[in-house]
């Protein structure tokens, strides 16, 4: 900042003290937004009310926030700044007009000599910055699916908690309990804990599939599709269902259910992961023939829990299934 002989109440120091704290609080909001974000404890509050806190919003706060965000990234789970900062973008009041300042931004990062200059150090920058379009349906960008993941059952860190977030917007809330004393007990704090945060997901932000694997999928029927107050009546994805869950949720009210399993799952077959039986296959079967708007997708021959390798084949049959229920054939 230039000097001014007035002294800093002056009129042309203040413009130029306001734009700094502008960009400091943009850039602070996301400091304190992406480690919440990356665990995934917390996230959604904290992104409502620092968001709703920003007042004002430039070229130049919106530039340097992108360009600090793609830099971060965690590889263990495939999560990446960039996503966490296109959702604090989104969330920002409608009056700041954020769509036109971050097309604005896009269209200056873009420019080949910027461009090119960046990749050199931001190899994923093309990545990143088609992220943001997406999130922000720019440019004629067809937002990617939006998954909710139930975290009982389900790692972050897992192949396909990662091969997930190549193929769609994923969230999985977790329990600060749990987090801090590793106790899952059912029906204990901790999972009461992530009951809610998918709950207050779900009737606040928009969510076009809910994923649980294993154990994860009871609490998606007692607590989401059912229960004494159901939240959820869209589309479900189970893999590797524990016991009836997954014939309970085929009966649910959800208006498509896919159920995953596999000769790993099975007792009979020496599945390590032995949640079911060959009988729990068979009723499967006999609801999907029974029920529209049901499948099931079981490889006998498959012996191992991970479904990374096919999430993204089992998201787009899931989402298929709710479609051709709305606009049939």
């Amino acid at each position: 900042l230039k000097s001014d002989p007035r002294g800093p109440d002056s009129c042309s120091f203040r413009p130029c003290c306001h734009a700094v704290c502008r960009a400091m609080a943009l850039q602070s909001a996301f400091d304190e937004l992406w480690p919440l974000y990356r665990t995934d404890l917390g996230f959604d509050d904290a992104l409502l009310a620092r968001a709703s806190s920003i007042g004002s919003c430039s070229v130049q706060d919106v530039e340097g926030l992108l360009l600090a965000a793609i830099e971060r990234s965690d590889a263990s789970m495939n999560v990446r700044g960039v996503s966490a900062a296109a959702l604090l973008l989104e969330a920002l009041p409608a009056e700041l007009n954020m769509c036109e300042v971050v097309a604005e931004v896009l269209t200056r990062l873009r420019k080949p000599e910027v461009f090119e200059d960046l990749k050199l150090d931001l190899p994923r920058l093309q990545d990143d910055l088609s992220e943001v379009e997406t999130v922000l349906s720019l440019n004629g960008k067809t937002r990617r699916l939006r998954v909710l993941v139930v975290r009982d059952g389900f790692s972050p860190d897992t192949p396909t908690a990662r091969a997930l977030h190549e193929v769609a917007e994923v969230r999985i809330p977790g329990s600060s309990y749990v987090a801090e004393t590793g106790n899952e007990d059912e029906q204990g704090r901790g999972e009461h804990e992530v009951v809610e945060s998918l709950r207050s997901h779900l009737q606040s932000r928009p969510v076009d599939l809910v994923v649980a694997q294993s154990r994860g999928c009871r609490l998606v029927a007692e607590h989401l599709v059912g229960g004494t107050s159901p939240c959820w009546a869209g589309p479900v994805l189970a893999l590797s269902p524990a016991g009836q869950w997954g014939r309970v949720l085929m009966e649910s009210p959800a208006s498509a259910v896919l159920v995953a399993a596999s000769g790993n799952d099975v007792i009979e077959l020496s599945g390590h992961h032995a949640v079911l039986e060959l009988a729990d296959i068979e009723e499967l079967r006999q609801t999907v023939s029974n029920k529209n708007g049901r499948s099931l997708v079981f490889d006998e021959q498959r012996h191992q829990l991970d479904w990374g390798e096919t999430i993204g084949k089992l998201l787009h049959e899931a989402i298929m299934l709710d479609i051709l229920l709305m606009f049939p054939p």
